[in-house]
């Protein structure tokens, strides 16, 4: 068998992205984050084990060795908006991937991004940023009530 036929079958094997693909992320303040993630988009990190990039993993739960579990806010983008916009591997800046883990190296943008703000729940970014922001408010309403009614 010749080498190219050995990694062409090896390739036609491999794990294939879904409609999504998953990012785990730790935002203490949600809505700061979703804020900074609004504007700039997701940013690749620097210190990635393969460099840097936006790591994506094929389903919700596989980023979790990124993040703790506890932490960890889920965005999800489509396989097929991330491969029209980046490419794949071995285009220059193309999307890498095994069977672990895929590795955008842009700035991945807010408009191709949902976010689970309840579980099995997605929702767009503006969405959950708009009811973040409006809990919160009520929440300190809420805290600055209760602590009149202490005094």
């Amino acid at each position: 068998m010749k080498v190219t036929e050995l990694f062409g079958e090896l390739f036609e094997n491999s794990r294939q992205p879904g409609e999504f693909v998953y990012h785990a992320s730790r935002l203490p303040n949600l809505a700061k984050g979703l804020r900074s993630i609004i504007q700039k988009g997701l940013i690749p990190s620097r210190d990635g084990y393969c460099g840097p990039g936006v790591y994506f993993a094929y389903e919700p739960e596989e980023g979790l060795y990124h993040v703790d579990k506890d932490e960890a806010v889920f965005f999800r983008a489509k396989w097929k908006q991330l491969v029209d916009k980046f490419g794949v591997y071995p285009e220059k800046g193309g999307i890498e991937r095994d069977q672990d883990e895929i590795v955008v190296r842009g700035s991945v943008p807010a408009n191709m991004l949902e976010i689970e703000y309840f579980p099995g729940e997605w929702w767009d970014l503006e969405s959950a940023l708009g009811a973040e922001t409006a809990y919160s408010e009520s929440r300190e309403t809420d805290l600055t009530e209760d602590k009149k009614h202490a005094d």
